[in-house]
């Protein structure tokens, strides 16, 4: 299973291009490698009204750019554009993919990247003397029906010319490409377009979109949650057209200095999240939030955990006698929390979300993982000790925690005993999506991260008054 995933994954991320040829359908696209000006002329010839071709230019040399714009006009293709992906793409995975031809963008990415420095001296000596390979290149042929989401973006916004760099990072087939659009020479992106490398990728991106929108029509938006403009496709795959959110991420920023402020502001910005929450009775919600996620948890962990300790979880949950129902984001972590210049936060990556879920488990699952990433710590979730750390008050950790599930259970009306028993319920949920990650590595269910925190935690259940 293990190796039918890297080699799918890696199969899949050698066509990334194939999001930057323009079309909405899988359309008919040419791929060449160092072509000739007849080769060229030929894959002309192959492609029909609305297809593409895609060619990689591996022999160094000064003016590529130049050269391979001409070659392509020359032959009969029009809207010609130039990358620059790094790593190249053979046999490791390419993290993102330049446009030679806008400058503001390279600028933009550069600058957003911790070494930025010496990323843009290099930069600039591979392009003065043509040793940027390989050099890519997608260009269209003419359609009269085409109608193309860089023209709607272009004609929507009051400009001319979209300009795309796409981000292919993450480690798995399900990852999903993120194209940045940019407007003419404006320096920061307008828009980002999520795209599903598979069909299985594509109902977790719809159900960002959806989620997204519902946050949108019924309470006010919190700062730094994309707005959806625009539900479409790319290359075949369903794809979904945000606004662009700045921001650095989070996760290398924290600290055992900045662990405090940092937890502090995500806790605010999650209350600000819960908005005006209703306290809802347990008999509105237990069924589908809770027994049925036990359920599922006991069914695919059965053979490393115990049905006598789903049944004791289920007991202690149950004294959660009314919560706050609030929108979940399910996966509030450091890597998915940017942090603007300004210091406002933005949360990306809405497609676990429960749009009526359980107040708290955010915020429980956001302060571990800090506090794992302020401590630097390996293999965390194995060290009891640790683990028993952040939730002891003596500690420096574990009175930020302490703090900000105070001021949290505060603001939005759940009880602090409730929050404690959630605790339970959160690593069991982070479970289920954990399992089909170890089932497709080949590994150990007792290695999962989630099911040794819900371990501790019912430890710590099985004690309690």
């Amino acid at each position: 299973m293990a190796e039918a995933e890297a080699a799918r994954n890696l199969r899949l991320r050698r066509a990334d291009w194939r999001f930057l040829t323009g079309s909405e359908d899988a359309r008919t696209v040419v791929r060449l490698v160092n072509p000739s000006r007849r080769a060229l002329v030929e894959a002309r010839g192959a492609v029909g009204a609305g297809g593409a071709i895609y060619v990689e230019w591996w022999l160094p040399r000064r003016r590529a750019v130049e050269a391979a714009r001409s070659g392509l006009e020359a032959a009969g293709f029009t809207d010609v554009r130039c990358y620059w992906p790094w790593p190249p793409p053979l046999r490791r995975q390419t993290q993102f993919w330049l446009p030679l031809d806008a400058p503001a963008a390279v600028a933009w990415h550069l600058a957003s990247r911790p070494e930025r420095r010496v990323l843009d001296a290099a930069w600039r000596a591979a392009r003065q003397f043509g040793l940027l390979v390989p050099l890519c290149t997608t260009a269209r042929v003419p359609d009269g029906d085409a109608n193309l989401l860089e023209e709607r973006l272009a004609g929507s916004w009051g400009g001319d010319r979209i300009t795309w760099l796409l981000l292919t990072g993450g480690r798995r087939s399900l990852n999903k490409v993120v194209a940045l659009a940019f407007l003419d020479e404006e320096p920061a992106p307008r828009a980002a377009v999520k795209v599903a490398r598979t069909p299985e990728a594509e109902e977790p991106l719809l159900h960002e979109a959806e989620v997204l929108e519902l946050l949108a029509r019924n309470r006010p938006v919190p700062p730094g949650v994309p707005e959806v403009f625009e539900i479409t496709r790319r290359d075949g795959r369903a794809a979904v057209v945000e606004s662009a959110v700045e921001g650095r991420p989070l996760q290398p920023m924290l600290r055992e200095g900045t662990f405090a402020r940092h937890a502090e502001s995500v806790t605010d910005w999650l209350i600000s999240l819960a908005g005006n929450a209703s306290i809802v009775p347990q008999a509105d919600w237990w069924a589908r939030l809770v027994d049925a996620p036990l359920q599922e948890f006991e069914e695919l962990f059965g053979g490393v955990v115990d049905a006598a300790a789903v049944a004791t979880a289920r007991t202690y949950l149950a004294g959660v006698e009314a919560a706050p129902l609030v929108i979940e984001h399910r996966d509030c972590s450091p890597w998915n929390v940017l942090v603007a210049r300004d210091g406002h936060l933005a949360v990306v990556d809405w497609e676990s979300a429960e749009p009526c879920g359980l107040a708290g488990l955010d915020l429980v699952y956001f302060l571990t993982h800090a506090a794992a990433d302020a401590d630097g710590r390996a293999r965390w979730w194995d060290a009891t000790d640790w683990y028993a750390g952040i939730r002891d008050g003596s500690t420096p950790s574990g009175r930020v925690v302490q703090s900000c599930e105070r001021r949290y259970c505060e603001a939005v009306g759940l009880a602090p005993d409730s929050l404690e028993r959630l605790r339970l319920l959160c690593w069991a949920l982070h479970a289920r999506s954990e399992h089909a990650r170890l089932i497709a590595d080949g590994c150990d269910l007792n290695g999962s991260v989630f099911v040794s925190l819900w371990r501790q935690e019912l430890g710590r259940a099985s004690v309690a008054p």
